[in-house]
């Protein structure tokens, strides 16, 4: 079982415009890192709406990732944002 969430900055007091074009690696620019177990960078590429239902597709480099749910849950997420997917194993 995986618990997955996405934010669009790693920066916990930043905004995502202040977001840098390059990463320090050590993880001191971003305790969060720390907190999972992996995380990715991606971009939203496509998001429409059928019959009521939302589905928001993101590529990460290549891996891509087709989301579904309701407007409701997909609010926040708007084409060409820059997004995080965070990732942890809870258990077996």
């Amino acid at each position: 079982v995986l618990d997955i969430g996405f934010v669009n900055t790693l920066q916990p007091h930043q905004a995502e415009a202040e977001d840098q074009e390059t990463w320090d690696q050590s993880g001191a620019e971003a305790p969060v890192l720390n907190m999972f177990d992996y995380v990715m960078f991606g971009k939203i590429y496509r998001k429409t709406e059928e019959g009521g239902e939302v589905h928001v597709n993101v590529s990460f480099g290549g891996l891509l990732m087709k989301l579904s749910g309701s407007r409701k849950e997909f609010d926040a997420m708007h084409l060409d944002d820059r997004i995080y997917i965070l990732a942890s194993k809870v258990s077996a």
